[in-house]
């Protein structure tokens, strides 16, 4: 098992579809206009279990106005110069969880487009979402902000500068139920 990065362009109309099903399972994104953003988004990565997509990341243009609003609620300056993508849409289903794949998932977006500069934010009680940023080289930046889609607060992370090569996560590194390449 191998996360897969590229192009939207690039994936199968039907992988697309199923990225977008899972997208929607994770249940913490506005589904409107959701296929469109899809297609828009710089790199999709996606990670199967034979023919079975069990995990998928995005690295996403964003719209003006949505990186404005997260500067604005997080009190952190995310002018497009400085971070031009977002990462999100990182979603792993519940069965393949505690097995790395979504540090797989983000290192693959982040190994394949190399971008300068990249915000992500997370439920700030999603420990291992934060844990699997850290690993990928973001840091926390700014304050806590409530969700407009539910009960919980946001948090943001930014990575300002590529790494080298990111290294993906193998059985010595501790991570479990992952094949070396």
């Amino acid at each position: 098992m191998k996360s897969e990065a590229k192009s939207p362009s690039q994936w199968a109309k039907e992988t697309r579809s199923n990225f977008e099903r899972l997208v929607c399972e994770g249940d913490q994104i506005n589904s409107n206009g959701l296929t469109e953003r899809i297609d828009n988004a710089a790199i999709l990565a996606c990670h199967h279990d034979g023919d079975t997509l069990v995990g998928v990341a995005a690295l996403k243009n964003p719209a003006d106005s949505y990186r404005l609003k997260v500067s604005r609620l997080s009190g952190f300056d995310l002018s497009s110069n400085l971070f031009p993508f977002e990462l999100g849409w990182v979603y792993v289903v519940p069965e393949k969880r505690g097995r790395g794949l979504a540090r797989q998932l983000v290192a693959a977006c982040l190994n394949a487009e190399k971008p300068a500069g990249v915000y992500a934010t997370t439920r700030e009680d999603n420990v291992s979402m934060q844990s699997c940023l850290h690993k990928n080289g973001f840091r926390r930046a700014g304050q806590p902000y409530k969700s407009k889609q539910g009960d919980h607060y946001l948090v943001l992370y930014v990575r300002e500068e590529p790494m080298a090569q990111l290294s993906m996560p193998t059985a010595s590194d501790g991570v479990s139920g992952l094949e070396s390449s």
